[in-house]
């Protein structure tokens, strides 16, 4: 009788990830690495991680799993094998780059006494101002009064 041998194997291949970051936020022009977790750790795609962003005009991430953050949005962030993928927010901040501020009705002119609102225009467009804090580095001159209206309390002049 001739006895054969089969031998049966089976292929194994990564059946979860797990991703997770320090923080879930991060400001336009930073990096962050996405740590991974793959399991089960020996598996044969464990080393073939494909990654891919939702928005490339919010950040860009590299083979390696480090995401570069480019302008303030959400991006959804997705490792991914050949039979399981993972998938995690990062919302990343935009960060004001120039502030630009003007006086209400283009008016250059301002007295002792005056109230005038202050347009703030900040760069790049639609960086919102909710973290910036204003106030007069001299309040014997002016005041600013009910976030961004001035009001001027003396003048002082300068030449060159």
């Amino acid at each position: 009788i001739d006895k054969k041998i089969i031998r049966v194997y089976k292929e194994n291949y990564v059946t979860n990830i797990s991703l997770s970051v320090d923080n879930s936020r991060m400001d336009a022009g930073k990096t962050k690495t996405i740590s991974i977790s793959v399991s089960p750790k020996n598996a044969v795609d464990a080393n073939k991680i494909k990654w891919s962003v939702s928005n490339r005009n919010v950040a860009h991430i590299s083979e390696k799993g480090v995401l570069t953050a480019i302008s303030g949005g959400r991006v959804i962030v997705t490792a991914k094998t050949e039979k399981v993928e993972k998938s995690i927010e990062i919302i990343v901040d935009s960060v004001i780059q120039s502030i630009r501020l003007q006086l209400d009705n283009n008016s250059n002119t301002i007295r002792v006494g005056d109230r005038k609102y202050v347009n703030v225009i900040l760069s790049p467009v639609g960086v919102e101002n909710n973290d910036v804090y204003w106030y007069s580095s001299d309040e014997d001159v002016a005041i600013i009064v009910n976030n961004l209206n001035l009001y001027i309390v003396k003048m002082i002049l300068g030449y060159k």
